[in-house]
């Protein structure tokens, strides 16, 4: 018997298993996770399965890249 995958809390970093990106949980529903990129950008979805948990420097770079993302978008 294995054990349930733990949903991700909406708002932490994952890695995309299939694109080896990581992502930001935009939300979950069915099955599904609602996944963009820290820096913004299109959403797409992958299964539970199909994620993973970050790492700490994975999770420390996705937040640089969505401050840098925000300082640009405000002064741009």
């Amino acid at each position: 018997m294995s054990a349930k995958p733990t949903v991700p809390a909406i708002g932490t970093y994952v890695v995309d298993l299939r694109s080896d990106r990581v992502a930001e949980v935009m939300d979950y529903r069915a099955g599904v996770l609602y996944l963009r990129r820290p820096a913004g950008g299109p959403e797409w979805t992958r299964a539970l399965s199909q994620v993973r948990p970050t790492a700490a420097l994975e999770s420390l770079s996705a937040r640089v890249a969505r401050l840098n993302a925000m300082t640009k978008r405000h002064t741009g």
